[in-house]
């Protein structure tokens, strides 16, 4: 672990919590007039690449990991429980707006750089995987996604990164955004009897929209560039005056 004079290195694993579909039945997958599925009778876990990213955050070795969610609505999942598998404190912020800005207001009111972002590659429904990179680009921070495992010393953070094509080893300095992938064989560890006693008294921060506020008035806008060569049009008869001229 890491502390650097007053500055601890919070390690901040962002979570989503989901209905469970696997277990509706073929019969049950209607939707209603608000063409929305029924799920409020189906179990509550996590996303799959999240919990990935809270197991990896929590090996890392850091002074601080905070489990962090964004919630639309009060859903019925205890995240007290990540207490006892290491997590140091767990943060639900309530809120209507996209989980992206959410998580960057949350992180501008902290008023530090002392902090490393852990997100799974699907963070949100109908995001495709972008919010992890909308959120360093709106703090302005580096990113790299396809992370396997990270560790932290002084504040370089040290990511093992592979996909189909490389395997490499990459550094990064805080702060810095991490995209977690499937890392097989990777789960949330299932804690002791004892771990469960020590984390049952720890209680779960809750923040809502009108306690979060921006620490900076600027506006961030992301726009869309095009990836095009530059280049400069010839029509057919001025191409043929430049051939034969």
């Amino acid at each position: 672990m890491y502390m650097k004079g007053n500055l601890i290195m919070n390690i901040i694993s962002c979570f989503k919590i989901f209905a469970d579909y696997e277990m509706l039945a073929n019969e049950e997958w209607k939707i209603d007039n608000n063409k929305l599925l029924e799920t409020q009778y189906l179990r509550n876990r996590y996303s799959l690449y999240d919990e990935i990213a809270l197991e990896l955050s929590v090996r890392a070795g850091a002074d601080k990991v905070t489990g962090l969610t964004i919630k639309k609505e009060d859903l019925s999942f205890n995240t007290q429980n990540l207490y006892s598998v290491g997590i140091s404190e767990v943060v639900e912020i309530y809120s209507k707006e996209d989980a992206g800005v959410a998580i960057v207001r949350y992180i501008k009111e902290l008023n530090t750089n002392n902090y490393c972002l852990v997100m799974g590659a699907q963070s949100s429904d109908s995001y495709g995987g972008r919010v992890p990179f909308e959120v360093a680009q709106m703090l302005e921070i580096s990113s790299v996604a396809d992370v396997h495992k990270f560790s932290i010393e002084e504040n370089i953070i040290t990511a093992t990164i592979i996909n189909e094509k490389y395997e490499k080893i990459v550094k990064l300095p805080a702060p810095c955004v991490l995209v977690v992938g499937n890392v097989p064989k990777t789960y949330l560890k299932v804690p002791t009897l004892k771990d469960k006693l020590n984390a049952k008294n720890k209680q779960t921060t809750k923040i809502y929209d009108d306690n979060v506020t921006m620490a900076t008035d600027n506006m961030i806008e992301i726009t869309y560039i095009t990836q095009m060569r530059n280049n400069d049009l010839i029509e057919i008869d001025e191409l043929r005056d430049i051939c034969f001229s």
